[in-house]
Formats: structure tokens, sequence, C-alpha cells
């Protein structure tokens, strides 16, 4: 084939532009219960609509669909039908005449609705699964405070630690970390592991990060309080000879 007759191909192939169909609207054939037929149709108004025809005719569809004028009249009814596809006038500025046009709103409308469930089912699979997997997590974490205290929770012990997790919002880690502040200090009870976290959340420690810098904090200050105390004492001078104190 010449070299010429192809690139003039290929510029004719680019330069009429392209077709852009939603993704969603391909996912919506099935629900949507929309024929191949349909389908074509509904992509030639989208091509029209780039050519700046909004309304073309059955023969104009015929033409490029292949389809007979006869099935293009009953599939745009059809889809009118369905309300998949309106008529619906429209202001015309290059003529200043108020026409008619094929308006795909009621479809956009109908994919919306198709995302919204879907969405709707992925956010509920998503919880569902963050549901087991807490449970998981929640299991683990009263065996750890069991194996450190030596014996079972009871069932308002296990509720304690969920409400922590669940209802507080305690990151389980920080709980962990209670928990280990407890045992140090030979303390067993829920209690006491319970003022430990809502003394760090009024100090707005809320992960266990955010704790074990304030306590390096708190280190250092007080380090540097016992550097300022030690520079700050008077240093009595060093006698010449160690008799002097004796006879002075």
């Amino acid at each position: 084939m010449d070299i010429n007759i192809t690139a003039s191909f290929a510029a004719e192939l680019t330069g009429n532009g392209n077709i852009s169909i939603p993704a969603l609207l391909l996912k919506g054939l099935g629900p949507l219960d929309i024929t191949p037929e349909q389908f074509l149709v509904i992509t030639l108004l989208l091509y029209f609509r780039q050519q700046q025809n909004f309304f073309p005719t059955s023969q104009e569809l015929s033409e490029l669909s292949g389809l007979s004028e006869t099935t293009v009249q009953q599939t745009l009814a059809t889809l009118i039908e369905k309300k998949l596809l309106s008529i619906k006038p429209k202001f015309i500025v290059a003529r200043q005449a108020l026409e008619e046009e094929y308006s795909l709103e009621p479809l956009y409308q109908a994919l919306v609705s198709i995302w919204a469930i879907e969405r709707k089912q992925e956010l509920a699979a998503i919880k569902q699964k963050l549901l087991e997997d807490q449970k998981q997590d929640l299991v683990a974490l009263g065996r750890l405070f069991e194996q450190e205290f030596g014996r079972p929770l009871s069932a308002m012990e296990m509720d304690q630690i969920a409400n922590w997790v669940i209802t507080e919002g305690y990151e389980q880690d920080l709980v962990v970390e209670a928990l280990k502040r407890g045992i140090l200090r030979g303390v067993r009870n829920l209690k006491y592991i319970d003022k430990i976290l809502l003394d760090w959340r009024n100090r707005g420690l809320d992960s266990l990060a955010k704790v074990k810098a304030f306590e390096e904090q708190i280190a250092r200050q007080k380090l540097g309080g016992k550097e300022r105390i030690r520079k700050e004492k008077p240093v009595e001078p060093a006698p010449d000879s160690k008799y002097e104190q004796v006879w002075t």
C-alpha cells in the first residue's frame, strides 16, 4: 500500500474525532436490558451530538447503522418508552431557533442509579469485611488480656474491651500498651487500664506514637532541669593543699 495513502487514512481516522462511550454504560447494558440495536442507536446519537446534530433523522441514523428506518424508529420509541431517552426543546444559537433534540439525560439518570446501588453494595461488603476483621482482632485482644491476667475474662470485661475499641475508638496497640503499663505496676484490672487510656485521651494522645513522643519530651525536660540545677549550684574552690582547710 502506498505510504501517502496510509498516512492520509491515518490523518482521516484521527482527524474525524472519536466517540467517548462511558464504561458505566457498558456495565449498564445488562441491568437496563439494552439490546444491541438500542446500544447502536445510542452510540450514533452520541456521534451526532459531537457533530452538533442534536436531532438526527431516522434516515441519517439508518444510513450509519445499517438498520432500516422502521427499525430505527421502533428502537427510538422503545428507548423513550423505557425512559432511557427523551425529546425536549433546545435553542440553537447558530440558527436562533428553538428546535427539538434527543436527550440522553434519562439514560444517565438510570446509570447513576445503577452506580449508586453498586457503590452501596461495595461499601456494605467493605464494612462487613472490616467488622469481621475487627471481631477477630477483638478475640485476639481478649486472649491477650486473659493471658496477662492469668484467668478467663467475664462477659462484662469482654464488653469493656470491645467498648474501648469500637465505641471509644482507641487504637488496639494503645490498649495493649495500657495493659502493659498495668501489668508492670502489678495491677490486673480494667478500671486501672481505663484510667490510663482516659489520661492519654485527655492529653490528646490518641496513638502509641504520640504517647511515646510525649513521654520522651517529658524525659528530656526532666533531664534538662537536672542539668540546669547542677550548673547553677555554686562549686566551692578546691583547697591549695590538703592541710589548708585545717590551718585556715
